[in-house]
């Protein structure tokens, strides 16, 4: 007698009864989590929420596996190619689910409004703590958990209508279930990238991805979709404007009212937590960060402060702890522009004044360089200071940081003022082979920064002579072995920044050997380079030797950090080769 068989549901309207019963356990679970998600104190729907940063990546995984699948199924079909496909197709949803949940539990914590929870969090305004990048990733995420959803239902109808014989070889047609699931396939990997975009733009800084780009980017969507920020100008605590050019003014009017609103409560005279204080300038630049300066001279990657006020707003470190005192966009980016402008000064310079004329009136200010060219580098977006008014007021600071486009014939006017720069900067910028062809000499530049620019093994050749050139950075550039040569004409030079090229090690050696008084940083001989220590031990009682000699081989071998120029905090100590660095 045959056992009798108990009629089973269809796979489909198993896989439908599955989502049904997590539905029904995330509507009962969701509000209690959604509750207590957006609270400041430990709870499940807050940690739940931080899950989001792991778990986001399964979906992604599993839904670029199904299309890769499905793709490669188009010219060799066969039934496991379509079953680990359907497969694929409802892990990849199932997971994206988990994925939208634990992200909206985390939203309502970026957000730092307690009165959103999950389900009115996607039809929040700016005003209650939802940007723009936040709400439309929040709302893309969901649009592709649906879409993977009916993709995945449609993949298994397909399935089930090509391998209906189960003894065939060949496949059936899969009939519209099967277009539309491909479709609905294409429509996720179509939104995924703009789901990661906007979850990279939060989580980084929104030029992160295409900072470092060979190619220009259109700040409309780089910043999609919120706006370019406009810091030209911002206006200071008394309504007058400034621009973020590294200027202590800037710093006092613009920046140090906002320290003093939210950060020097905890970072001021009475109280420095972290050994930070930050109610005057002088103190931010002097304290050290968790592991930066503070403030970093023209870096405002290596600056603690704009690393801080930059963090998700979620981040355990992010500032200030208040997320009602967080910084406004403006203001971000006007700090960091500041950083890339500051060189280090406490104290504006005052314009030089000429003799006084026959008639006993002051003749104005003494300009160091001709107006017309000062004019042209205004123009161009950089700018020309004094390096010290009262020890060097002839001498200039000329940066053309972070620009574009930069046009070789500004660059030729410098002319005018070449006998008078010290400094020069062109990090970050369009400064190529033909522009150093038009850089004029200039016999008191001690340092040049080329940091992230244009220029390649043929501008080497091209740039002056430079003699009293001590410091050069050609980080970040294109420069190889073969441009190594036009450096070793600079026998001032004590300091060269290779990291970041395309440099060899050979090549390295090579151009220590030649210049043996210059200090070479690059990506070879482990981080950095450092001349070996001997301890120095009195002979004497030998345990006190012994003693001796392993506190003076714990000391490290640098006293500031070689990138930032920051000074090595204790406990920062690492070991390599036998040496404290």
């Amino acid at each position: 007698m045959q056992p009798t068989q108990r009629p089973s549901l269809p796979p489909i309207l198993r896989t439908l009864a599955m989502l049904l019963a997590g539905a029904a356990f995330l509507a009962v679970a969701a509000p209690a989590l959604a509750s207590e998600a957006g609270g400041s104190d430990r709870s499940w729907g807050a940690f739940l929420g931080r899950t989001h940063v792991l778990v986001l990546h399964l979906p992604i995984g599993l839904l670029i596996g199904a299309f890769a699948i499905e793709f490669f199924g188009l010219f060799r079909r066969s039934k496991g190619f379509d079953i680990a496909a359907a497969w694929l197709f409802l892990l990849g949803f199932l997971s994206s689910i988990i994925a939208v949940f634990t992200g909206l539990l985390l939203g309502t914590e970026v957000a730092g409004n307690e009165s959103l929870n999950i389900f009115n969090l996607l039809f929040a305004d700016a005003e209650e703590g939802v940007s723009d990048t936040l709400g439309l990733h929040m709302w893309l995420g969901v649009t592709l958990m649906v879409i993977s959803g009916v993709a995945a239902v449609l993949k298994i109808m397909a399935v089930r209508r090509q391998w209906v014989d189960k003894e065939s070889s060949v496949p059936a047609r899969g009939g519209w279930p099967l277009g539309l699931a491909r479709v609905s396939l294409i429509g996720v990997m179509a939104v995924m990238p703009l789901v990661g975009h906007l979850g990279g733009n939060m989580t980084k800084q929104p030029t992160y991805l295409f900072e470092r780009a060979p190619f220009d980017v259109p700040a409309s969507l780089v910043y999609w979709p919120e706006q370019p920020p406009e810091v030209q100008v911002v206006k200071g605590k008394d309504g007058e404007e400034f621009k973020p050019d590294g200027s202590v003014a800037a710093w006092v009017n613009v920046v140090q009212p906002a320290l003093d609103n939210a950060c020097v409560k905890c970072h001021g005279p009475s109280k420095q937590k972290a050994d930070i204080r930050l109610d005057t300038l002088k103190y931010a630049v002097e304290s050290d960060g968790v592991e930066y300066a503070v403030i970093t001279e023209e870096d405002a990657q290596f600056s603690a402060l704009y690393t801080v006020i930059t963090l998700p707003k979620s981040h355990e470190m992010f500032m200030p702890p208040d997320p009602k005192d967080a910084f406004d966009y403006e203001l971000v980016e006007f700090i960091g522009e500041w950083i890339q402008n500051y060189d280090g000064r406490l104290e504006d310079p005052q314009p030089v004044r000429a003799e006084a004329g026959d008639d006993g009136t002051p003749e104005g200010p003494k300009p160091v360089i001709d107006p017309a060219a000062l004019g042209a580098i205004t123009a161009a977006g950089g700018n020309a200071q004094s390096l010290s008014q009262e020890e060097n007021p002839d001498e200039l600071t000329v940066k053309f940081a972070y620009l574009k486009e930069l046009d070789p014939a500004v660059v030729a006017k410098l002319e005018s003022g070449a006998d008078k720069i010290a400094w020069l900067t062109f990090e970050g910028s369009s400064f190529g082979d033909d522009a150093a062809k038009a850089l004029p000499d200039m016999p008191k530049l001690t340092k040049l920064n080329l940091k992230d620019s244009a220029i390649t093994d043929a501008g080497l050749p091209e740039l002056p002579e430079l003699p009293a050139v001590t410091w050069l950075n050609l980080f970040g550039t294109e420069v190889s072995d073969a441009g190594l040569d036009a450096l070793k004409k600079y026998g001032t030079l004590e300091k060269l920044y290779l990291t970041g090229t395309k440099v060899t090690a050979e090549g390295v050696e090579a151009l220590r050997e030649a210049m043996p008084g210059t200090e070479i940083f690059s990506d070879h001989d482990g981080q950095f380079q450092f001349n070996p220590v001997t301890p120095e031990v009195t002979p004497g009682d030998p345990a006190k030797d012994d003693k001796a000699a392993t506190e003076q081989a714990a000391k490290p071998v640098n006293d500031k950090c070689p990138v930032s120029g920051a000074p090595v905090k204790a406990g920062f100590v690492s070991t390599f080769e036998g040496k404290a660095v």
